[in-house]
């Protein structure tokens, strides 16, 4: 699935394109958080992090630009 029909469905509030979203990008998410947090916090705050990130879509999601 293209990313432009993830952003659609999640405007849309399915939420199981945010389980995608999750999927595809979740490794991602977390080593961006864990490169610029570093050694300074342990895996389960990185993890919250992550989830805080995704969280915020979620909240956020009819801000997204499909174009």
């Amino acid at each position: 699935m293209k990313d432009t029909e993830l952003i659609q469905r999640l405007k849309n509030r399915k939420q199981k394109a945010l389980i995608q979203v999750m999927d595809c990008y979740g490794g991602y998410v977390y080593t961006i958080v864990r490169n610029i947090i570093g050694d300074q916090m342990q895996k389960e705050d990185i993890e919250e992090t992550v989830s805080d990130v995704f969280y915020k879509l979620w909240v956020n999601c009819d801000k997204l630009d499909a174009d």
